[in-house]
């Protein structure tokens, strides 16, 4: 159901300005320059990665082999950067920051229809200046960019809904098969408005006809802008395990027992379900504890009681943001891979469901309560609570400086056309610029199957031609790895911390 037609008034436009200005303006001191070279950053490298090889013109693509896994929106979006200066780093943050700021400003205008300026404007703002939104606007992921479009093709669905047109419809189609170039999760919009304008036409006693001509329009569109990738990837899957990513596809993934290789037993039902208890308590903390890392079982209830709050939404006002939301966390509760991050779109678009439930709890307690004074307040102290200014950023300084030093000394000792491994090559492959292969991939599969970790080895420096293999004592996968190469390699050369192998 479509919010109330409100006419921007001078105080609308004049806070929706301060917001944007000042997040702009805060982009001086809230964007650093180094690039966080640590576990959270494994897709962050890889868009740098693929980025690369559009921006050389040898297509979508990483260490020669099509990517499949991560759409190519975010890295197309990188080209153009990384052409013009390759270790820009700051470059990189300042774009993804750029599209937190877009991502607040289309906040403001999705919460304002419901809730009014004052509130949203509250809102905006906590979710600009909390600590873990600014930590994924200084990674070069497509969480943010993606949340942005997300946000984007729900107000063009609220357009859409006030007067459907067929032109309408297709734009916003267009605009939902595009944002799945950014992320994935973006085509559960089409069911989410789908199921929305069904229980909405029930509430008008509309027949079947109206929601299929309203629907499939823009349903059709967004399949087809995003046919062409799905294509690409069906013609170019390799039939056999990778050895240089996780997951082979999304599918293989999601059903397969190794997410590498499409040939390996699929899973039972049982597998299937194994994390959902683990994985529904901590969904419900990180949204409780506005996606910080406090997992405690209090945590949880309380963001149980938020997206409560937003099936209660869903039911009463048919929102289509609402039903993305249920729709998206009932995937996260099953998906074979999680991370905090992935949160993001279920905490924010959860808080306007509260805040309204809130406000409702509030006037039929006093009539005349304005909602502002209780929410405004609410968002504030929230806003204080979750703003920790450049949190964490010397550790960040520390590992980028110590990975750029680690890369300058093995880019010295190691020929040019020579080729190089690590046991997790993605982030030494972003600093050095050049292709750095990865042994954790071989090693993982190995031990899932019960197979000769030696052999498994063996076999990829074979396959890949490696010449050379850098290990870091310091790191406890590396150290397990050490033994196997003495025994095999002879003597390493100790290159700016790192035990260089020449295997060849």
């Amino acid at each position: 159901m479509s919010e109330p037609r409100e006419p921007w008034t001078r105080a609308d436009w004049g806070l929706f300005a301060l917001l944007v200005l000042g997040a702009l303006v805060s982009l001086a001191w809230t964007v650093h320059p180094w690039f966080e070279a640590g576990p959270e950053t494994t897709d962050a490298a890889l868009y740098i990665l693929c980025a690369r090889s559009l921006a050389a013109g040898d297509g979508y693509q990483m260490l020669g082999e099509a990517f499949l896994v991560r759409p190519p929106g975010w890295s197309a979006l990188l080209a153009p950067l990384v052409a013009r200066d390759a270790a820009g780093f700051h470059a990189l943050n300042l774009l993804t920051s750029l599209f937190g700021v877009a991502t607040v400003a289309l906040l403001f205008v999705y919460v304002r229809a419901s809730l009014g300026r004052w509130i949203a404007f509250a809102l905006a703002l906590a979710v600009w200046l909390d600590a873990d939104f600014q930590t994924l606007c200084n990674r070069t992921l497509s969480d943010v960019p993606g949340f942005a479009a997300l946000l984007g093709c729900l107000l063009l669905e609220r357009l859409a809904s006030r007067a459907h047109s067929w032109r309408r419809e297709l734009a916003l189609g267009v605009a939902i098969g595009l944002a799945t170039y950014l992320r994935s999760i973006a085509i559960l919009l089409v069911p989410a408005i789908v199921v929305a304008r069904c229980f909405d036409a029930r509430r008008r006693k509309e027949g079947l006809r109206h929601v299929l001509i309203t629907c499939l329009p823009f349903a059709l569109a967004a399949l087809a802008v995003k046919l062409p990738w799905d294509v690409r990837n069906a013609l170019l899957a390799p039939s056999t395990a990778i050895d240089q990513n996780l997951v082979h596809s999304y599918s293989t993934g999601m059903w397969h027992v190794d997410p590498g290789d499409p040939n390996s037993a699929f899973k039972s039902f049982a597998e299937l379900l194994a994390p959902l208890g683990a994985r529904l308590e901590a969904i419900g903390a990180l949204v409780g504890s506005g996606m910080g890392l406090n997992r405690s079982f209090a945590w949880a209830v309380v963001g149980w009681l938020a997206l409560g709050c937003v099936a209660w939404s869903a039911w009463t006002r048919r929102r289509a943001g609402d039903f993305f939301v249920l729709g998206s966390t009932a995937l996260l509760a099953v998906y074979f891979g999680f991370g905090e991050r992935l949160i993001l779109p279920t905490y924010v678009l959860a808080l306007p469901a509260v805040a309204e439930l809130v406000a409702g709890l509030a006037r039929s307690v006093h009539r005349g309560v304005a909602r502002e004074l209780v929410l405004v307040p609410a968002f504030v102290v929230l806003a204080i609570v979750g703003c920790e200014p450049r949190r964490g950023w010397n550790e960040i300084e520390r590992m980028h400086i110590g990975a750029a030093t680690l890369a300058a000394n093995l880019a010295r000792e190691v020929p040019v056309d020579a080729k190089l491994a690590a046991v997790r090559g993605w982030h030494m492959s972003v600093f050095m610029q050049r292709p750095v292969y990865s042994l954790h991939f071989a090693v993982r599969r190995a031990g899932l199957h019960g197979t000769d970790i030696g052999e498994a080895l063996r076999d990829l420096l074979r396959r890949r031609d490696i010449d050379f293999v850098a290990l870091l004592p310091t790191a406890p996968d590396d150290r397990n790895l050490l033994e196997f190469f003495n025994a095999n390699y002879g003597r390493p050369r100790e290159v700016g911390g790192a035990l260089v192998f020449a295997v060849r």
